[in-house]
């Protein structure tokens, strides 16, 4: 096949691939094709190098495999929502937060992402830092504190 300097042969950047299953996630998989940035023989240091038209007429590509999250359990999906790759998959997270109420309560992807409440205090007790502790003192119904308030939190 002869071609000629200057004329590409136009290669689709993304090709399907197929589907990979993984812990119970099934990935659609891609494969992404960038145009390399190769140096040709004329760049070489120096310039000593003589051009090669025929090294100059091919197009190289670099080839990555891109893999998309396509179904998982909940847990699944959340994790990839807070610890995905934005560059294998960047239309995931608005997908998720654009369809999660189709299968799934918004409190229940919450629950999961947030950590749990801290568990309920005995009844009688008192919170420790909390600004619930200091409103009794600062009440002008209360006589003012005989010690600094500085000293109150220490």
């Amino acid at each position: 096949m002869d071609r000629t300097a200057g004329k590409e042969l136009a290669l689709a950047p993304l090709q399907d691939w197929g589907e990979e299953t993984e812990d119970g996630a099934v990935y659609s998989v891609s494969l992404r094709r960038q145009l390399s940035q190769r140096l040709s023989p004329r760049a070489g240091p120096g310039g000593s190098q003589a051009s090669n038209p025929a090294a100059d007429a091919f197009l190289h590509y670099r080839t990555s495999k891109v893999r998309a999250l396509r179904a998982a359990r909940l847990e699944r999906l959340v994790q990839e929502l807070v610890s995905g790759d934005r560059e294998q998959d960047p239309g995931f997270v608005p997908a998720f937060l654009a369809t999660h109420r189709a299968f799934v309560s918004t409190a229940r992807v919450l629950g999961l992402l947030l950590p749990p409440p801290p568990p309920p205090l005995p009844p009688g007790s008192v919170p420790r830092g909390n600004l619930r502790v200091l409103t009794p003192r600062l009440d002008p119904a209360f006589p003012p504190p005989k010690r600094p308030l500085a000293s109150l939190f220490t």
